[in-house]
């Protein structure tokens, strides 16, 4: 993976809304773990070939999580890591919202 002069090319989210990989060209691979969101999220996430194939949200402070879907218009599941059960997701354009527990990370997924 390419390096990248600013964390905001990887992750914004001054908006609310976590938006991944914004300054990196279409089809360059990148990674990061653990930065931290606005919202009280601590994000990782992986793009290979033009796609996020790994994405990981962990909540810290139980808030709604607020995600531009990096496979819209396609769905995008989340999954409770601790309990194995999937979380409501809610859609509205090409941002979805789903409601956390403190300390439960979260998978999402196609």
């Amino acid at each position: 993976a390419a390096p990248y002069r600013d964390v905001e090319d990887l992750l914004m989210s001054c908006t609310g809304r976590i938006h991944l990989f914004i300054g990196v060209p279409e089809m360059s691979a990148a990674r990061f773990e653990r930065f931290l969101a606005v919202g009280g999220f601590e994000v990782s996430a992986e793009k290979k070939g033009g796609a996020v194939v790994w994405l990981q949200v962990k909540s810290l402070v139980g808030a709604i999580c607020r995600i531009r879907n990096p496979w819209y218009p396609g769905p995008l599941r989340a999954i409770d890591l601790a309990s194995g059960a999937e979380a409501p997701v809610e859609s509205a354009g090409d941002t979805v919202s789903f409601s956390t527990v403190a300390g439960h990370a979260y998978e999402l997924r196609r």
